[in-house]
């Protein structure tokens, strides 16, 4: 075969396999290491590690936001008796938002806030322990939420009969997905928890950014998984986007997903939404580097 000719089709086959390449959660996820002093500039789809706190002390963070977007703030302690504080404020300092959690020496406890911000420029997050008497470690995760990225930045496609088998790796974790939707059908998505203690819990959003499903999750112990499945009536043609995650933020897991056809016109055989430009040129680099073997992207592990 011609060299320029193999190494053509090759590529062509490669950047075939990464805009075919669905199933994958969370595309775009960075870890930070909070161990660091001073402020960590963040950006959406970050989560720290080595985040702990002594009594009276505070975690810092910077990051970059757009006025309209729509943001997401977890904080999920790991220490008993650690009341997970979040603070948000604005490029001119203001208190946007603000939560806690209370627990007690027996249990630790995970907070959330989210908020339509409405300034472009730098904000600012901070984690404390809500009384300031408590020492803990904690996971903090910023996300756009709605996943809001049109071009797929912050999630990957999802097929129709499509099972995917992936995992929520840290506490605060969302997996998020794209998949084609057609007005006047139905669809079901079913998520089966895998992990004991794993509250699955799914949120869709339409092509309009409307919510199609405000929150569906189940509820279990350590003991046991459980599942769910949500049904939909679609009301819009285009891009659904839905994110999975642990109904409480602190737990993490292993999880079976799929996405079928309940009635109507679906898209089925349509492609899935595609690979974000960054997971193709990774699966692209990957595979010129392991020729001839069979591999699949995963999360970066921490």
């Amino acid at each position: 075969m011609n060299m320029k000719k193999g190494i053509a089709i090759w590529t062509t086959t490669l950047l075939g396999l990464a805009v075919a390449q669905t199933g994958i959660g969370s595309t775009i996820e960075h870890s930070v290491d909070a161990s660091v002093l001073g402020v960590i500039p963040v950006i959406y789809g970050d989560h720290t590690i080595n985040s702990s706190l002594a009594s009276a002390s505070t975690g810092s963070y910077i990051f970059e936001a757009q006025a309209g977007d729509a943001v997401r703030v977890v904080a999920a302690g790991h220490t008993n008796d650690f009341d997970s504080s979040i603070e948000l404020r604005d490029p001119s300092g203001a208190v946007v938002n603000s939560t806690n959690c209370s627990v007690n020496r027996y249990s630790a406890c995970s907070t959330q806030l989210s908020e339509s911000l409405s300034m472009t420029g730098t904000h600012y997050i901070n984690v404390t322990d809500a009384g300031g008497d408590n020492a803990g470690s904690y996971t903090m995760h910023l996300d756009l939420y709605p996943p809001s990225d049109p071009m797929g930045n912050n999630w990957d496609g999802l097929g129709y009969y499509s099972l995917v088998n992936d995992s929520l790796g840290h506490a605060g974790d969302h997996d998020i997905f794209g998949f084609w939707g057609a007005n006047g059908s139905g669809v079901s998505v079913s998520v089966d928890g895998l992990s004991n203690d794993l509250d699955s819990s799914l949120q869709i959003w339409g092509p309009s950014g409307n919510p199609a499903l405000f929150d569906s999750n189940c509820s279990t112990n350590r003991y046991n998984s459980c599942s769910v499945i949500a049904n939909l009536d679609l009301v819009e043609d285009g891009l659904y986007l839905m994110a999975l995650s642990d109904a409480g933020f602190n737990n993490i897991g292993s999880y079976n997903l799929e996405l079928a056809c309940t009635y109507g016109d679906c898209p089925v055989d349509r492609a899935a939404p595609p690979v974000p430009v960054p997971a193709a040129a990774w699966l692209f680099a990957s595979a010129l580097g392991f020729t001839g073997f069979w591999f699949r992207k995963r999360k970066p592990t921490t």
